[in-house]
């Protein structure tokens, strides 16, 4: 995987997350599924031309990555694409991870508010990566992203870690 550099930050693509060759990997529901069309912006290359179209009452759920410590955020593209009731949707990302008591824990670390063009998430923070409490140890994530209140949304270029030193 090769890494991205913003500012002083190194984002890492989350493993199939520029969904340009399919969604290997990802778990997706209720008809979401990839599609023509790319963010403007060609973060994850040139040639690029897949997203991630999410439909209403479906979600997304991405492949296990490990963070920790140093794996403090995730960020994506995303659009709302249709508006529900009232053009009110909004997406959320929730991280799952397993507990010290084996149970699968689901949290939700952002919501992303209706935009009818690409945007660039603020970062939100994984709250999972502080389980393994020193440098160096990680622990098995996964991020879910549903579109509330009935709208459709589509994702690309999902990203993790600004401090991560790949």
């Amino acid at each position: 995987m090769s890494s991205l550099t913003r500012g002083r930050g190194q984002y890492t693509p989350l493993s199939g997350g520029d969904f340009e060759t399919s969604a290997r990997g990802w778990d997706l529901t209720g008809g979401s599924a990839v599609v023509n069309g790319n963010e403007p912006y060609y973060v994850s290359g040139a040639n690029d031309s897949k997203s991630l179209s999410l439909q209403g009452g479906g979600s997304a759920t991405s492949p296990t990555i490990c963070v920790g410590i140093e794996h403090p955020t995730i960020r994506f593209f995303a659009k709302r694409t249709s508006g529900g009731p009232l053009g009110l949707s909004t997406l959320r990302v929730d991280v799952q991870y397993e507990s010290n008591l084996g149970l699968l824990e689901t949290v939700t670390v952002g919501t992303v508010t209706p935009t009818v063009s690409w945007q660039p998430t603020l970062p939100m923070t994984v709250v999972a990566n502080l389980l393994p409490l020193l440098p160096g140890e990680k622990t098995p994530v996964r991020f879910r992203f549903t579109p509330l209140l009935g709208g459709d949304w589509s994702i690309d270029d999902v990203q993790v870690d600004p401090y991560a030193r790949h």
